[in-house]
Formats: structure tokens, sequence, C-alpha cells
């Protein structure tokens, strides 16, 4: 009886061995492919620390090109600002002038009605005239005020 409960003693400590053993091998594989994962870690560690050091002047120098780029932008519309502001001031300056050539326009318009009757009979009056007036009117050196101011408009037609 107790070398039978020996041989099941020896019996359960090799099951048991052998189960230490698979674990053990199992434990070895695992540790193996944990290590084989830290190394990729490692690696894929070190290859984002290059390209860190490689994109972060890179992410600075788009940094300061954004900034600039935001300051031209402002000074453009600063400079937009100013335009439209002049254009307004300009477009209300041509509206002035345009309504006071109207009015001129107008009175002139006015003046043309109101005379052209006087013209018209000027031009015929001066049809009327006859030479040897012309040649009268000459011969002064010195003409009398009413000569000069009748002569003056004729002169001017």
């Amino acid at each position: 009886l107790v070398h039978e409960r020996f041989v099941q003693c020896v019996h359960l400590f090799t099951r048991f061995l052998q189960r230490m053993q698979r674990n053990l091998q199992s434990d070895r594989q695992v540790s193996h492919e944990f290590s084989q994962c830290v190394v990729q870690l490692q690696h894929g560690s070190q290859a984002l620390e290059r390209r860190q050091s490689t994109l972060g002047p890179m992410l600075q120098a788009l940094q300061e090109e954004r900034a600039e780029t935001e300051q031209s932008i402002a000074g453009v519309r600063d400079r937009e600002a100013e335009l439209t502001a002049e254009v307004a001031a300009a477009q209300e300056e041509l509206d002035r002038a345009q309504n006071l050539l109207g009015v001129v326009q107008r009175q002139a318009e006015q003046e043309l009605l109101r005379v052209t009757p006087m013209y018209e009979r000027a031009a015929q009056e001066l049809s009327t005239l006859k030479r040897d007036f012309v040649q009268e009117m000459r011969s002064y050196a010195h003409p009398p005020p009413a000569v000069l101011l009748a002569l003056q408009p004729v002169c001017l037609l």
C-alpha cells in the first residue's frame, strides 16, 4: 500500500511537472512574444522621435507662416475698409456734383429759352445793317459810348 501510494505520488508529481513544463513553455512563448512587442514598440518609438524631430521645425515654420498670413489678411481687410470708405466718399461727392450739374444745366436751359428770342431778333436786325453804317462806325477813332454799347454784342455774335 505504501508502494502504491508512492507510485501515485510520483505519478501525480510527474503530471504536475509536465503541467509546469507546459506552462513554462507557454510562459516562455508569451514572454518571447512580449519581448518582440517591446522591441517593435521601441523601434516605433524611435521612428516617431525621428519624425517628430523632422516635423517639429516644419510645424514651427508653418505656425509662423500662418501668423504672417493672418496678419496679411488683417491688413488686406483694413485696406479694404479704407478703400470702401474712400469709394463711398467719392460716390457722395460725385452725387453732389451731378446734382449741382443738373441744377446748372436746368438754369442754362431756362436762360437759353429766355435769350433765344432776343438772339433771333438780334440776328434779324444784324442782317438789316447796311454796309455804309458799318463803314461809318469804323471811321470813328473814339466812338461815342452809345455806339460802343450797341456794337459790343455785335462783336460777340
